[in-house]
């Protein structure tokens, strides 16, 4: 019988005596399609296990966030999965969808894969307006 079988990284190894700083950051980089689901992750682990309760206003953040990193991803994906069955012009505005999504994160928060704006305790600043 086969078991089902998955890359080792050695991420929880490589995280291993860092300081909090450092995991954030390589918890961020660990899928670049994902860093925002991945930082919250941590940042939610480290909050917990610190006893920090985080105010409604950064919780809605997050949420709104991961969501935009969400549609970004799925949109990547529609794209692959309309270019592989040759729809070109599907493919071609889903990139474009995705890359309109990217704009925002850019506008948003100063970096189109969300990265850098998650912290321990909360987040780095609050969103900027869309222009």
């Amino acid at each position: 019988m086969k078991t089902a079988s998955y890359t080792h990284k050695g991420i929880e190894k490589m995280a291993e005596g860092k300081p909090y700083a450092e995991g954030l950051t390589l918890a961020e980089h660990v899928c670049g399609l994902c860093a925002f689901a991945h930082s919250t992750a941590f940042c939610q682990t480290m909050e917990a296990l610190l006893g920090i309760e985080l105010p409604n206003t950064v919780l809605t953040i997050r949420a709104i966030l991961l969501e935009m990193e969400r549609l970004a991803s799925h949109l990547a994906d529609l794209t692959a999965i309309c270019s592989s069955g040759g729809f070109g012009f599907a493919s071609v505005r889903a990139a474009y969808f995705r890359e309109l999504i990217l704009q925002m994160n850019q506008q948003l928060v100063g970096h189109r894969f969300l990265r850098g704006f998650n912290q321990v305790g909360g987040v780095q600043k609050a969103i900027r307006p869309l222009a």
